[in-house]
């Protein structure tokens, strides 16, 4: 592994989970949040799932924790690690291939 690359650790999506979710001008917080709505509108529960979320932050927070959960468990993280380190050393092999072809450093 190549020690100049930064590793992403699972547990350090969580906070950005959280950042996206909580943050009222993000995407994510806006296309969820629309979702309630829509939900809310199509089973015409007297219970709002919109008003629910909206009205106290700690039930935000444990969607955020559920999301977070999922996020972690498919260890987004690790696999985009794996995955830049796996880019950075198959340039370091083609750099090697096209040196040993007379191209220059």
């Amino acid at each position: 592994r190549f020690q100049d690359i930064p590793e992403i650790a699972d547990k350090d999506l969580t906070p950005l989970v959280n950042k996206v979710i909580k943050d009222p001008d993000s995407i994510v917080n806006k296309i969820f949040m629309g979702q309630a709505q829509i939900y809310d509108k199509i089973t015409k529960d007297p219970t709002s799932v919109y008003e629910y979320l909206k009205s106290d932050p700690e039930n935000l927070n444990d969607v955020v924790d559920m999301v977070a959960n999922a996020v972690n468990s498919l260890e987004i993280g690790t696999k985009a690690s794996n995955a830049i380190q796996g880019t950075a050393s198959n340039s370091v092999a083609l750099r090697k291939i096209l040196t040993k072809l007379g191209f220059p450093k």
